[in-house]
């Protein structure tokens, strides 16, 4: 004859089979997932590297200068204005910045810190850490100027012209044309045209 603690696990193990009949008839996962940050975009783990100083001053995508002053970072994709909460798994330090800028990184890195973020996370200037990107607020694309940081309208990029000579003037200019689309200025625009006249010319088919 069954027990009376028999009889309740059976009943425990009847209701779970119901709970995840009826998930599994309704579409419903069985068991808790895992939350997603607070603006419904999924967390992001990888590498957190700081802007070069040399940037300081620069205009970002967002049309804002850089500053290393505030608590901003450059993202490949979030949307920008979004605020980002950047934490360090291992100390549990943590970091909330404003994503104003693009960011090409390399493998496996996520973000870009302004210095003043990194000195708050624990970064050095030069260094680089493993960290979770949550989002807290999703931005609308842009980002609102501020005392210490206004937003410069951005110049419409020059039309890219159709250069169809190989001679020495006609690839000078395409080449100009390719640097100015770039926004490149003083000694970068130099070293482009540099670099873009010593490729070879494409063969005429």
């Amino acid at each position: 004859m069954a027990t009376e603690a028999g009889r309740s696990r059976g009943a425990r193990a009847g209701l779970a089979a119901v709970v995840a009949w009826l998930a599994f008839a309704h579409g419903a996962p069985a068991f808790p997932q895992p939350a997603p940050s607070a603006a419904g975009a999924p967390q992001e783990t990888g590498i957190a590297s700081v802007y070069s100083s040399e940037l300081e001053g620069q205009l970002t995508a967002s049309g804002q200068p850089y500053s290393g002053e505030q608590l901003t970072a450059a993202h490949r994709t979030l949307p920008l204005g979004t605020r980002v909460r950047v934490t360090d798994p291992a100390s549990g330090r943590s970091v909330t910045v404003v994503v104003n800028d693009r960011w090409g990184g390399g493998p496996g890195r996520v973000v870009n810190l302004s210095r003043r973020a990194a000195e708050d996370l624990g970064i050095g200037t030069n260094g680089q850490l493993t960290v979770t990107l949550a989002v807290e607020e999703l931005g609308a694309g842009r980002v609102e100027a501020t005392e210490q940081l206004p937003v410069v309208p951005r110049q419409r990029l020059p039309e890219r012209i159709e250069v169809t000579g190989t001679d020495a003037a006609s690839r000078r200019r395409q080449c100009e044309n390719e640097a100015q689309i770039l926004g490149l200025r003083d000694a970068y625009y130099d070293n482009h045209v540099r670099t873009c006249l010593a490729r070879r010319p494409k063969a005429s088919p």
